[in-house]
């Protein structure tokens, strides 16, 4: 049947973004309150899912006891790695074309394992999480972290890399958005709790009184069709 994961880990795009702020003044408490229904939420779908340091999964309540100790940087903690490591559930092919699914702690790594008999190029399948949150920064009288997804597998459509680095077409072209493949079988069985958990977080933004904008400058260009405020959508919009 041949490999049917088309989708990449990217080292210079991201398949969606977005930007969420809050007012200066209060960012670090509702940070603090943001990245506990994150935590949360994400254990809920399956999108982040931790481990201590002997590789065992932790449960919520391991969670908010962690959140409401003053002295732990919950951010540094969970999100940058520093005590638990991170994983999300994902569906993929296998090279028979069957799907299985993992806990995946780097999409670039299982990308070159699903391909182990051909080279793909690092730009293509960089080591990445299938989610980035990116540290919080303070600009312009507002406190900031960014939702990153660096990888495609998320996306309905997808742009086989390999297949236009071999074929030397001209990814940027205008032309390119016609060589989108389906992706819509992965996009069912991962992305529907994906959206669920970024619903559960947009939600939680604004009722902190906080916004939440797509960040197009961070998409790449044939994929900002398919990322809205509550979202990855299956359709362009």
């Amino acid at each position: 049947m041949g490999n049917l994961n088309y989708w990449s880990s990217f080292k210079n795009y991201d398949a969606a973004a977005w930007l969420i702020s809050f007012p200066e003044a209060e960012g670090k408490v509702l940070l603090t309150k943001l990245f506990r229904e994150i935590l949360l939420s994400g254990l809920k779908h399956d999108v982040l899912v931790f481990k201590d340091n002997e590789g065992e999964f932790i449960g919520a309540d391991a969670i908010n006891l962690i959140i409401d100790n003053p002295e732990i940087d919950v951010f540094s903690c969970f999100l940058e790695q520093e005590r638990y490591e991170y994983y999300t559930k994902l569906s993929f092919f296998s090279s028979e074309g069957d799907l299985r699914v993992e806990y995946v702690d780097d999409v670039g790594d299982l990308l070159k394992r699903l391909n182990s008999e051909e080279r793909i190029d690092r730009e293509y399948s960089y080591t990445n999480k299938a989610l980035r949150i990116r540290p919080p920064m303070s600009f312009d009288g507002e406190t900031s972290v960014i939702l990153r997804i660096p990888t495609d597998i998320w996306m309905p459509h997808v742009f086989n890399f390999r297949r236009i680095e071999r074929e030397k077409i001209d990814k940027s072209s205008d032309n390119s958005k016609d060589k989108l493949l389906s992706n819509k079988i992965l996009y069912k069985h991962n992305t529907l709790r994906l959206n669920s958990f970024l619903a559960g977080i947009f939600l939680t933004v604004k009722d902190l009184g906080g916004k939440v904008v797509v960040e197009d400058d961070l998409i790449w260009e044939p994929y900002i069709p398919f990322v809205t405020d509550s979202g990855i959508s299956e359709f362009p919009v």
